[in-house]
């Protein structure tokens, strides 16, 4: 069993649940904590919410008339182990999203998760910024995106997926 799903089973905030009381040492793994950070130093520590619902991690911020937000979601037991479902900072091109990543590919190696995908991405800003980078749109998801090295181990594990799936279909 790999650590992130011993962390979702023994931290209150990752229960299948919605949890709004607040994240300490006792409820929340450490290695999401930098997330937290990087959010709240984006609204200049005026954040307004961070929860969970079902696996899902919601961070929103507000300074002045912009928002923040990030909703994360994590699969430990899918090819795709972290989903960034909708991501928006205040402050743009300051290489917030950059480090976004860096934070998630970290949490993704501790616990040995799938790959990292953006879904979504809609805005000319995130086209740019994957483009950018040399992230790959996955072709059977239209507007989601993995990293280069990421797109490799991820057809990998889709193909065994299949074909554990075919097989399981054929008896």
């Amino acid at each position: 069993m790999n650590q992130l799903i011993h962390n979702l089973q023994d931290f209150t905030f990752f229960k299948n649940r919605v949890q709004r009381d607040g994240i300490s040492n006792e409820n929340f793994p450490q290695e999401f904590f930098p997330l937290v950070a990087l959010y709240t130093r984006d609204c200049c520590y005026n954040l307004t919410q961070c929860y969970t619902d079902y696996h899902r991690l919601f961070i929103y911020g507000r300074y002045r008339e912009e928002n923040c937000e990030l909703m994360l979601r994590i699969n430990p037991e899918s090819p795709v182990g972290l989903v960034i479902a909708r991501v928006r900072f205040i402050n743009q091109r300051k290489g917030n999203l950059t480090k976004l990543i860096e934070l998630l590919e970290e949490i993704r190696q501790i616990n040995s998760l799938g790959e990292i995908i953006i879904e979504s991405v809609t805005s000319p800003e995130m086209r740019n910024w994957v483009n950018k980078h040399g992230w790959v749109e996955i072709k059977e998801l239209p507007s989601c995106f993995l990293s280069p090295e990421g797109m490799e181990r991820y057809q990998y594990a889709v193909d065994i997926t299949r074909k554990k799936f075919q097989s399981k279909r054929k008896h």
